[in-house]
Order: C-alpha cells, then sequence, then structure tokens
C-alpha cells in the first residue's frame, strides 16, 4: 500500500469500514459518534460530508481500535490472525530496514498554500471532547523533524490544536525526540524547522508511536513493513522529507521563545490532566493537500478508544520484549500491555522460571528498557502457564500467587508524562513510579507450591473435537 486510500479499500473489501455520507457536525458531533462507535465494536468510520469544511475533505476515525483483522492489514499480515500471531509478525517485519526514495511530485503536491493564503480551519478538525480548547487537527499524525547536527530525520506522533489560521499546538511530552530536536534547535538561536502530515497509511502511526534509538528514522522501518520505498518530497520551505502521498500536509518553524496558550485537551488516560498553558508553536508556511483530502483523527479517552486500543499495545508490548532479549533476558514467553489499563501503563510478562531471581531481574527491566520505560506505571511478572492475553487469568495470578508483604516493590522517580492524572500537586510531573509485582510461584518452593486444578491435556482435545457432535454453542478451538 502507498497510502490511506489503498488501506480504506483493503479494510473496505473485509467489511471492516463504515462510511457516513449524512453531514456530520466537526464541533463534538463526529466525536460523540466515534464514542458510542467504539463502546459497539464497530468498524472504522470514514465522515464524507464534514459541516462547514473544505468541500471534499473528509475524516477517516478509529481505523484499528481493537480489531484484529484492520491491524492486519495494517501490517500487512494474514487477515485471520490472532493477537499473538500479530504480535509475532510485527517483531519480524520491525527488524527491516528500506530506506525512502526522494521524487519530485506526488498527490500531496496537489493543492499548494503559502504564507498568508493558508487558513488551516477550512480543513474538517473535530473539537473532540466539550472542554477542549480547540479544534485538533493533530491527533493521528506524524511530526517529522530533522536533527540540527545531522542527518537523523526523526517521526514522532504529537498533538497538533489549531491556534490560529496558520499556527498550530507543538507539544512534546518530556524526554520525547522531537522535544530533544527542538530544543537543539533553539540552543543555536534558530527556528525548529517542521513538517507534520495529518492523513497517512495507519502504518506510519504505528511506526513512529515507537522508541528508536537517537539517529534511527522510522521512515526506514516504515519501508521495511511495507517491504518497499516511503517516496517523499523535498518541502519547499524547509526541505523535510515529506511521504509524497500523504493526505495533507504542513510545514514551518517553531521559534525559540515563542509560545501561545493551548489546550486543555482529553487525553489518552481519560482526564483533563494538563491545564492551559503557554506552549511552543509551529507558524506554518506551507499547506499541501490532495483533492478530496482524508484527516486521520485519533479519539483520546479511556477505554474503548483508539489510545487504548491495538494501534500502539501490539507495537509497545514486542518492542518490550525485543529489548529484553536484546539485552540477555532467557526465558521470556509473552509480553502484554492490556488496552484496559491505558495501554501501555501496565506491562505483563510471562517466563519460565529458569534460575533463583529470575522474576525481579525480568520485572527490573521490563520496567526500564527503551520501549517500557516511558508512563509504565505497573509491570506484573507471571509464570509462562497464566495467558497473559486474559485479564481475568492475569488478575487471578496477582491474587493467589503475590506475597504482599514481598513481592511488591518501588522504583520512584521513573519517566512519567505531564498527563499523568494521579500525580499532585502538577509541579511533581513529570516524575512518576513504578510499581513491580512479581505474580509468579515462588521459586524456590516451585516444587512445592499446590498444583492447579485443569483439564487433563488429552481430554481437553478430545472434548474440543466432540464440541459439535455435542451440540455446543461456540468455538473452544479459539480458546487457548
Amino acid at each position: 500500500m502507498r497510502d490511506l486510500r489503498e488501506w480504506i479499500e483493503k479494510v473496505e473489501k473485509i467489511g471492516e469500514l463504515h462510511r457516513v455520507g449524512k453531514e456530520v457536525d466537526w464541533n463534538l458531533e463526529l466525536s460523540t459518534i466515534v464514542r458510542l462507535n467504539f463502546e459497539l465494536s464497530g468498524p472504522a468510520l470514514l465522515f464524507e460530508n464534514v459541516k462547514d469544511s473544505l468541500p471534499g475533505s473528509r475524516v477517516l476515525a478509529a481505523p484499528i481500535g481493537m480489531s484484529t483483522k484492520r491491524y492486519a492489514v495494517t501490517t500487512y499480515l494474514p487477515v485471520d490472525s490472532d493477537i499473538p500471531a500479530l504480535m509475532q509478525g510485527w517483531r519480524e517485519r520491525v527488524k527491516k530496514k528500506v530506506p525512502p526514495k526522494k521524487v519530485t511530485t506526488g498527490p500531496i503536491k496537489e493543492n499548494i498554500f503559502r504564507d498568508n493564503e493558508i487558513d488551516l480551519n477550512c480543513l474538517p478538525a473535530p473539537k473532540w471532547w466539550p472542554f477542549d480548547g480547540g479544534r485538533y487537527l493533530g491527533t493521528h499524525d506524524v511530526v517529522i523533524t530533522k536533527d540540527a547536527d545531522s542527518d537523523w530525520v526523526n517521526l514522532g506522533t504529537y498533538r497538533a490544536m489549531i491556534l490560529d489560521k496558520n499556527k498550530l499546538g507543538f507539544w512534546v511530552s518530556h524526554g520525547h525526540h522531537a522535544r530533544i530536536i527542538r530544543e537543539r534547535w533553539w540552543a543555536k538561536g534558530k527556528p525548529c524547522p517542521v513538517a507534520i502530515t495529518f492523513g497517512q497509511e495507519p502504518a506510519f502511526i504505528l511506526i513512529s508511536g515507537r522508541a528508536f534509538p537517537v539517529g534511527e528514522s522510522e521512515l526506514d522501518y516504515v519501508g521495511g513493513l511495507r517491504g518497499e520505498a516511503v517516496e517523499v518530497i523535498e518541502g519547499e520551505e524547509t526541505g523535510l522529507p515529506i511521504p509524497a502521498h500523504a493526505e495533507i500536509a504542513i510545514e514551518g518553524y517553531s521559534y525559540p521563545n515563542a509560545t501561545m496558550e493551548e489546550g486543555p485537551f482529553g487525553e489518552s488516560q481519560g482526564y483533563y490532566s494538563k491545564p492551559k498553558e503557554k506552549i511552543p508553536y509551529i507558524e506554518v508556511k506551507r499547506l499541501y493537500y490532495r483533492n478530496n483530502p482524508i484527516l486521520c483523527g485519533a479519539q483520546m479517552a479511556s477505554y474503548p478508544s483508539d489510545s487504548q486500543g491495538l494501534m500502539g499495545t501490539i507495537g509497545r508490548a514486542a518492542g518490550i520484549w525485543e529489548d529484553l532479549e536484546r539485552v540477555g533476558v532467557k526465558g521470556i514467553t509473552g509480553v502484554w500491555n492490556h488496552p484496559q489499563a491505558s495501554g501501555g501503563m501496565m506491562t505483563v510478562v510471562s517466563i519460565k522460571q529458569l534460575h533463583a531471581g529470575h522474576a525481579k531481574q525480568v520485572a527490573c527491566l521490563a520496567a526500564q528498557v527503551p520501549q517500557a520505560a516511558y508512563h509504565n506505571k505497573y509491570v506484573i511478572v507471571v509464570d509462562d502457564d497464566i495467558n497473559i492475553f486474559s485479564l481475568g487469568e492475569v488478575m487471578w495470578a496477582l491474587t493467589t500467587r503475590v506475597d504482599l508483604k514481598n513481592d511488591i516493590d518501588l522504583i520512584r522517580d521513573t519517566w512519567g508524562t505531564y498527563l499523568e492524572p494521579s500525580i499532585w500537586p502538577v509541579e511533581d510531573r513529570p516524575y512518576s513510579s513504578t510499581a513491580l509485582i512479581n505474580a509468579c510461584k515462588p521459586h524456590k518452593w516451585i516444587d512445592q507450591f499446590p498444583k492447579r486444578n485443569m483439564p487433563d491435556p488429552e481430554l481437553k482435545k478430545k472434548t474440543i473435537a466432540r464440541w459439535k457432535e455435542l451440540g455446543l454453542p461456540g468455538d473452544p478451538s479459539t480458546l487457548r
């Protein structure tokens, strides 16, 4: 797939897309439909008639949600893959790199507006929640920056509120790469060049949300995931690489010591955790869009939502697994970040215990490896007989295998976020803490630990084979 339109075609063919042709108001009505659709486990929604917006412009919301089929399409994997298969497939694909290919033109250049011609309010940016400070053009966006001292091009996903007809908020959490790059430009007394795309193949979001090492370009990994180079044009204002098949893009500059009021915004944890305040912004010098452009929109909310779906959880969990194996940890049998626990804020790792202290070693590392360190409040380590994808089984392990006086530790002053709602006063953010919970059988008594009352494995297989013969409902072959 080269663009979002091909993705939409594929998803529509498998019955996972619904087109909303009736006029819908960008002011809260669109977002209310999205929320109810999530609660009903509905399809991706393509809003084709957004009130008071550029004629022909559209909004794609809830592109993946909790749909394994839509995730499979996005990652070029078999549509019938389950979550473990999607995770293993992702782990293999994300190891590949194909550098981008520079081209002189592409669909993104079908319409170009410069300087005073620009009015961002023409785009179908939703107001997502009643107390939001304004319309957020950037939620499912890709922010492109380039290091001031090297050729390193970074992609990330950060919120962008429309502040004026040619100004966008540039909020980046502490420690993220775009913030580091921005501060390097400012340290030289220069503005930071920025480009952002607002409609692109969803694979870009999966990649831009992952923590790759400094110096690694996410553009290479998007190419590796799709198996062909991403075609990019050179931005005529900043020279930054802009995907040629993106739907909407801007480029401009963020100036040192230049701020405007931004927010608040109903964030991914389901709260207004950060008040309105002055933050850096981008002065937009170029606006590009395709004919009949499609804006990608992500609804930030408590479970279920874009931010608490498969979009981030599979990639984050797979990345933590990779990091643990990279540092030499043995015996890992699975990693998962439950969407119900604000996506990445609870990491569950299953292991086959190999030695004394193994569970504690895994817990400490799973809290602080690169893919896990940001905003990771709980790490739970369980034995390999626990189905980590079942929140019920994880809770069962917590209640039957945790010795409260010995099996819970706390790491203080970890890497948190300004969006953390539980930390007060606000000035104490972005520092956080991480709880380490050993929910494994005690290693020193593992041979004497009470046995589980479980069906005999062979009899279980025979029973599953007879299920239909017995006229019983459901399909137990899908169970672990």
